[in-house]
């Protein structure tokens, strides 16, 4: 339309000029054509520019979210091998559970009923089994999803325990404070902990002539690195520290604890009782081999 009246404006302007100057030969209508084409072409190229650049952000658009699909499928199909790796790896875990329970343990179970039967000539044997069977489902436990709670560790061993402690005459204390999770304590995590902790109940009740057994848990920092502070004390006779130790126990509980990349420390002094404390750090550092606290186990 304005190129249309622009047109009309230069044929007008023309005829003007010709009445006013009759013979000048004044035409303004074919500088008008070339105006109008000159136009027409900008016009023509700025749509085709301005389509090339939808055209592109359109494109990017597309590549974004294809990406963005391909993304998500590949979290999704991992997602998804995860769960089928952790039903897999429950559904071992409770088939290991269920072995160990009707195969291993009834035959201790039966084993220890036959002894018990059999009168104090079978003292030695009883203890022994009895022994045994709590230390298999000290094993069991650590199979456990425990969700890396420490104090449902702490738990589980003073149920196993409490039964024995109070028959020798061993009350039980629990000062176990609210405290996070970690997230790295695994099932073999746990079993260390486990057996570590189980050494020091061991030892009170074979060694320590104590009255009273304390469960202790609570966030501590150890040189500026946040854990947890987990201690068994009890009340008995104590040791000497500086005296040579004479068994594997102590030895173990302090491999399995650098294996974990923890802090163990063993306080007793005569007549003052024993305290087990164990720190585990709320992130622990790469790198650590479990191998070194499963050699324990041998």
């Amino acid at each position: 339309m304005i190129l249309y009246a622009l047109g009309l404006a230069a044929v007008g302007i023309d005829l003007y000029a010709g009445t006013i100057w009759p013979g000048k030969g004044v035409s303004f209508a074919p500088y008008a054509g070339v105006i109008l084409l000159g136009f027409s072409g900008f016009v023509v190229l700025r749509h085709i520019l301005a389509n090339a650049e939808a055209r592109e952000r359109l494109n990017q658009a597309l590549g974004q979210r294809i990406e963005t699909t391909k993304a998500n499928l590949l979290a999704s199909e991992s997602a998804r091998h995860a769960l089928e790796i952790a039903h897999a790896v429950k559904l071992e875990r409770e088939r290991l559970m269920r072995e160990i329970h009707d195969g291993i343990g009834s035959s201790l179970v039966a084993a220890l009923a036959s002894a018990e039967r059999q009168g104090k000539e079978s003292t030695t044997a009883v203890v022994a089994l009895k022994g045994a069977l709590t230390d298999l489902r000290v094993a069991v436990d650590s199979l456990e999803p425990v969700e890396g709670n420490v104090a449902t560790l702490l738990a589980s061993l003073r149920y196993r325990y409490e039964p024995e402690l109070r028959k020798s005459g061993i009350g039980v204390k629990w000062m176990v404070e609210d405290v996070p999770e970690l997230d790295w304590l695994d099932a073999p995590s746990a079993l260390h902990v486990l057996r570590i902790l189980q050494e020091s109940v061991s030892n009170t009740m074979g060694h320590s002539k104590a009255t009273q057994l304390t469960f202790k848990c609570k966030m501590a920092l150890l040189q500026g690195r946040p854990g947890l502070r987990v201690e068994i004390a009890d009340n008995g006779s104590g040791f000497n520290m500086e005296a040579p130790a004479t068994g594997r126990g102590r030895r173990n509980m302090l491999q399995r604890a650098e294996a974990l990349g923890a802090t163990l420390e063993v306080l007793s002094k005569r007549g003052e009782g024993t305290a087990t404390i164990l720190w585990l750090p709320l992130v622990r550092r790469q790198g650590l081999n479990l191998e070194e606290g499963q050699a324990a186990e041998r």
